[in-house]
C-alpha cells in the first residue's frame, strides 16, 4: 500500500517535471521567434530608411536643376535605382520571412503580396 502510494507519487512527480519542461521549451521557442521577429524588424528599418533618404536628396536636387531636362532625367535616374534596390532588398528580406515559422504553432507568418511585386 505504501509502495503503490509512493509509486503514484513518483509518477505524478513525473509529469509535474515533464509538463514544466515543455512550457519551458514552448517559452523559449517564442522568445526566439520575438528575436527573429526583431531583427527583421531592424532590417527591414535599415532598408527603409536609407533608401528613402537617397531618394529624398536626390528629389532635392531634381528641384534645384529644374531648368536643365537632361540634369533633370539624370537626378530623376538617380531616384530610380536606390529605389528598386530598396524594393529588391525588402523582396529578399520579407521572402525570408515568408519561412519563419513559429516554433509553438507550425504557422508560417506570409508575406502575401510583397513577393509578386514587378519593376
Amino acid at each position: 500500500m505504501l509502495e503503490a502510494r509512493l509509486h503514484r507519487r513518483h509518477l505524478r512527480v513525473q509529469l509535474e517535471l515533464q509538463e514544466r519542461l515543455r512550457r519551458a521549451h514552448v517559452r523559449q521557442a517564442e522568445l526566439e521567434l520575438v528575436d527573429q521577429r526583431v531583427r527583421i524588424a531592424r532590417e527591414l528599418h535599415d532598408v527603409v530608411a536609407h533608401g528613402m533618404s537617397v531618394i529624398t536628396v536626390q528629389a532635392g536636387f531634381a528641384g534645384l536643376v529644374s531648368d536643365d531636362p537632361e540634369e533633370v532625367r539624370s537626378a530623376l535616374g538617380s531616384i530610380e535605382t536606390p529605389g528598386r534596390q530598396t524594393l529588391n532588398e525588402l523582396r529578399t528580406l520579407l521572402g525570408s520571412c515568408a519561412t519563419v515559422r513559429s516554433p509553438t504553432n507550425r504557422r508560417s507568418f506570409p508575406c502575401h503580396g510583397w513577393m509578386t511585386w514587378t519593376h
